[in-house]
C-alpha cells in the first residue's frame, strides 16, 4: 500500500532522501515513527534484489518493537532484512559472536542489577587491599559506581581517572580499576561495557567493522539526542571513513539525561562528521494549540532563542486547555489531583478539547500523571488507591524478580552459563542457612557440580525441584537447548502453587517477565534455538524498561514518561526546587536541562494538561513553606485559571 500521499512536503523529503547522511530535527507530535517506518520500507523496496539489510538503532526496546512491528506491516516479509534494536543489544550480538577477538568470551554475564555492580565493586576493592568502611559501603559504593560509569560512557580508561581524586575516600582510578578486574574475573559485563567493548571490537579491527558494513547497508539513529559519547563514538567507528548511509533523528529540546554522558551536541557533531544534510519536521500532530504554544515557550527558553524558525505548529484546530492549582500541603495536593482524575473521568473532556471523530469521554489509562521525581507520586498514587481508582506506577525496580523462586531460577542460570560468576553462586548462597564462612569460600571457588549439589541439599522444601534442573543442566552442558530449559522453569514456576494469594500473585507477575523474556528471545533470534547466555542478556536488558502494564491512570517519572503521550497530563509538584530541581538553581546549563525536561512533560499531553503543586512540604525539620515555580510563571500566558 502506497502510503506516500499522505505524508507532509518535509516527511516525504525525508522517505525518500538518497543514500547519504541526512539528519531529521523531529520535536514530539511531528509523525516521527511513521516517517522512520517509510523510510525504512523506502529503502528496501528500492533495493528489492540486492541483499541488503538495515540497522535501525533506538534509545529503548519498546521502540524497538513498536518500530519492528510497523515495518513488518509495511513491508510485510522484507521487514526480516531489519534489526531493529537498542545500542546495548546490538552491541550484546556483536560480543556474543565476535568479542573473543578482544577477551570477551560468548558465555559472558551481563550484570543488570545495582546491587550485582556493588557486589562486584566491593569485592574489587577487597582483593585490591582496600579497607573497607563496612558502616557505609553502600553510600561509598554507590558514589563509585556513578562516576565510573560516567567515565565509561565518554570512552575513558581509568587511567583517566586519576586527575579526579578521590571519591568518597577512595582514588577513583583505583577503584575503576578493581572494579573491571573483578568484572573480568566473572567473565562480565556492566552496560556500560557493551559499549565500550564494542567500540574497542571495531575501532582495533578493520575486518569486524567491515564485517558490519557489509551486512547493513543503511543505518538509522532514533532519539540521538540522548545518545551518549560512547554511541556516538561506537556509530563512527562502525561507519569508518568511507560508509556514509547513515539517517539520525533527534530534537536538541527532548536531551534530558545529561546525567548518564549525553552531551547535547550529537547533532552538530554528526553534521560536522558526516556532513548531512538537514530536514526539520515542524507540524505537530499530536497536541492541541493551547499545548504546542506552551511547548514552544519552554523551548526558546531552554536554548535562549526567540525565532520562530524553531517553533512547532498545530496540524489541528483543536485548542486544548491548561489549568493550574496549588494547595495548602502535599496531602491536599494529592486529594486535589485525585478530585481532578475523578471529575475528568466522569465528565470528560471540554468541548475546546475536542477534535472532529474524538469522544469526551477519558479512559483511566488515557491519564498521565508525571512528576520530576517519583518522590511526589507517592501520596498521589495512595489517594488513588483510596478511592478505588485503578493505577499504573511506572517504575524500574532495583530487582527484576520478586520472588525467591525466579531469583533462584536466574542466579542458577547465570551459574550454569558461566561458572566464573562469583555473584551469582553468592546470590545462591544467600537462599541457604547456616553455611560457615569456611564452606562458603570453598564453594565459591570450587567446581560447578559441587556448588550446585551443595545448593540442592542445602535449599529450602519446595524449591528442590528447581534446584535439581539447574543440577542436571550443568551435567549436559553440550546438549543445552536454551528455550527448552527455560520452558521447564516456567513449568515448574506454574507447579510451584502457593497458598497465599498475595505471594501468587506475585509468583504469577515474574512468570509473565520470564515468558516476555523468552518470546523476546525467540523473536529477536528469529528461531527457538538459543543458549542460556542469549536469553539471560535479553532478560537482563528487559530490566532496564518499564515493566509496568495494565490499564489504569499512569504515574510515573517525568524521565519514564519520555515518548510516551496522553490526552490528559497532570504535572505535580509543580515547585522552586522541586521542578526545577534544587541542584540546577544558579547553573545555566542545568536551568536549560530543566526546561527541556519541563518541555518534554508538558508535551506529553495531547488535550488537557494540569500543573499542581504544594505551598508547603513536610520535612524532617517539620512543615516548610514551598513556592510556586517559576516555570509555571513562564507558562501563565497559557494557563486558563488558577
Amino acid at each position: 500500500m502506497n502510503v506516500l500521499h499522505r505524508l507532509t512536503d518535509e516527511q516525504r523529503r525525508v522517505v525518500e532522501h538518497a543514500l547519504t547522511p541526512l539528519l531529521v530535527l523531529a520535536p514530539p507530535g511531528s509523525g516521527k515513527t511513521e516517517v522512520l517506518t517509510q523510510r525504512v520500507a523506502c529503502l528496501l523496496r528500492a533495493a528489492r534484489d540486492k541483499p541488503s539489510r538495515i540497522l535501525a538503532l533506538t534509545f529503548t526496546r519498546k521502540a524497538a518493537d513498536s518500530l519492528r512491528a510497523r515495518v513488518r506491516e509495511a513491508v510485510g516479509e522484507m521487514a526480516s532484512r531489519v534489526t531493529a534494536s537498542t545500542f546495548h543489544a546490538f552491541c550484546g550480538d556483536v560480543l556474543r559472536h565476535y568479542g573473543k577477538a578482544i577477551g570477551v568470551a560468548p558465555d559472558f554475564t551481563l550484570y543488570e542489577t545495582e546491587a550485582d555492580r556493588l557486589e562486584t565493586l566491593l569485592t574489587g576493592l577487597t582483593d585490591n587491599g582496600f579497607d573497607l568502611d563496612r558502616v557505609d559501603q553502600l553510600k561509598t559504593g554507590k558514589a563509585l559506581l556513578e562516576e565510573i560509569g560516567k567515565l565509561k560512557r565518554k570512552l575513558l580508561p581509568a587511567s583517566a581517572a586519576e586527575a579526579q581524586g578521590d571519591v568518597a575516600g577512595y582514588p577513583l582510578s583505583a577503584a575503576y580499576a578493581a572494579y573491571d578486574d573483578a568484572l573480568r574475573k566473572n567473565g562480565a559485563v556492566d552496560f556500560d561495557d557493551l559499549l565500550v567493548m564494542t567500540h574497542r571490537l571495531f575501532a582495533e579491527s578493520a575486518w569486524h567493522a567491515d564485517h558490519y558494513r557489509k551486512i547493513y547497508t543503511h543505518i538509522l539513529v532514533d532519539e540521538a539526542q540522548d545518545t551518549s559519547v560512547a554511541q556516538y563514538e561506537l556509530l563512527r567507528a562502525l561507519c569508518g571513513d568511507v560508509y556514509r548511509s547513515v539517517t539520525m533523528v533527534a530534537d536538541s529540546n527532548q536531551s534530558i539525561y545529561g546525567f548518564t554522558g549525553e552531551t547535547g551536541n550529537i547533532q552538530e557533531r554528526f553534521r560536522d562528521d558526516f556532513g548531512a544534510e538537514e530536514i526539520r519536521l515542524a507540524r505537530n500532530f499530536r497536541s492541541a494549540q493551547r499545548i504546542i504554544e506552551a511547548g514552544n515557550a519552554l523551548r526558546r527558553a531552554a536554548s535562549n532563542r526567540v525565532a520562530e524558525a524553531d517553533a512547532m505548529y498545530a496540524d489541528g484546530s483543536v485548542q486544548g486547555l491548561i489549568t493550574a492549582a496549588g494547595f495548602s500541603d502535599e496531602a491536599a495536593e494529592a486529594s486535589g489531583v485525585v478530585d481532578f482524575v475523578e471529575a475528568t473521568l466522569a465528565h470528560g473532556l471540554p468541548v475546546t478539547c475536542i477534535g472532529p471523530g474524538e469522544v469526551a469521554t477519558v479512559a483511566p489509562d488515557e491519564i498521565g500523571i508525571l512528576g520530576r521525581t517519583r518522590y511526589v507520586l507517592a501520596r498521589i498514587a495512595d489517594e488513588l488507591v483510596r478511592r478505588n481508582i485503578p493505577r499504573v506506577v511506572a517504575v524500574t525496580e532495583p530487582d527484576q524478580f520478586q520472588t525467591e523462586f525466579f531469583k533462584i531460577a536466574r542466579a542458577g542460570l547465570r551459574a550454569v552459563a558461566n561458572p566464573r560468576d562469583g555473584v551469582a553462586r553468592g546470590n545462591l548462597l544467600a537462599k541457604l542457612d547456616g553455611v560457615a564462612a569456611e564452606e562458603e569460600r570453598a564453594l565459591l571457588t570450587g567446581s560447578l557440580p559441587e556448588f550446585l549439589a551443595a545448593f540442592r541439599r542445602g535449599v529450602r522444601s519446595g524449591l528442590e525441584p528447581l534446584a535439581t534442573l539447574l543440577e542436571d543442566t550443568a551435567s549436559t552442558p553440550h546438549q543445552l537447548d536454551g528455550y527448552d530449559v527455560a520452558n521447564r522453569i516456567a513449568a515448574l514456576a506454574v507447579a510451584d502453587a502457593l497458598d497465599d494469594e498475595e505471594a501468587q500473585g506475585a509468583l504469577d507477575v515474574d512468570l509473565n517477565t520470564w515468558r516476555d523474556a523468552m518470546s523476546s528471545t525467540t523473536t529477536h533470534h528469529r528461531s527457538r534455538v538459543w543458549s542460556l547466555p542469549v536469553f539471560l542478556s535479553q532478560l537482563a536488558l528487559e530490566a532496564r524498561g518499564d515493566r509496568s502494564s495494565g490499564g489504569g491512570v499512569r504515574l510515573m517519572s517525568v524521565h519514564a514518561a519520555k515518548g510516551l503521550e496522553f490526552r490528559v497530563v497532570v504535572i505535580a509538584g509543580m515547585t522552586e526546587g522541586g521542578f526545577p530541581d534544587y541542584r540546577s538553581a544558579g547553573k545555566r546549563s542545568a536551568e536549560a536541562e530543566e526546561l527541556r525536561l519541563a518541555y518534554v512533560a508538558v508535551t506529553r499531553a495531547k488535550r488537557r494538561l494540569h500543573l499542581t503543586w504544594p505551598r508547603a512540604r513536610e520535612t524532617r525539620y517539620g512543615s516548610k513553606a514551598q513556592s510556586r515555580s517559576h516555570f509555571v510563571e513562564m507558562l501563565q500566558a497559557f494557563i486558563d485559571n488558577e
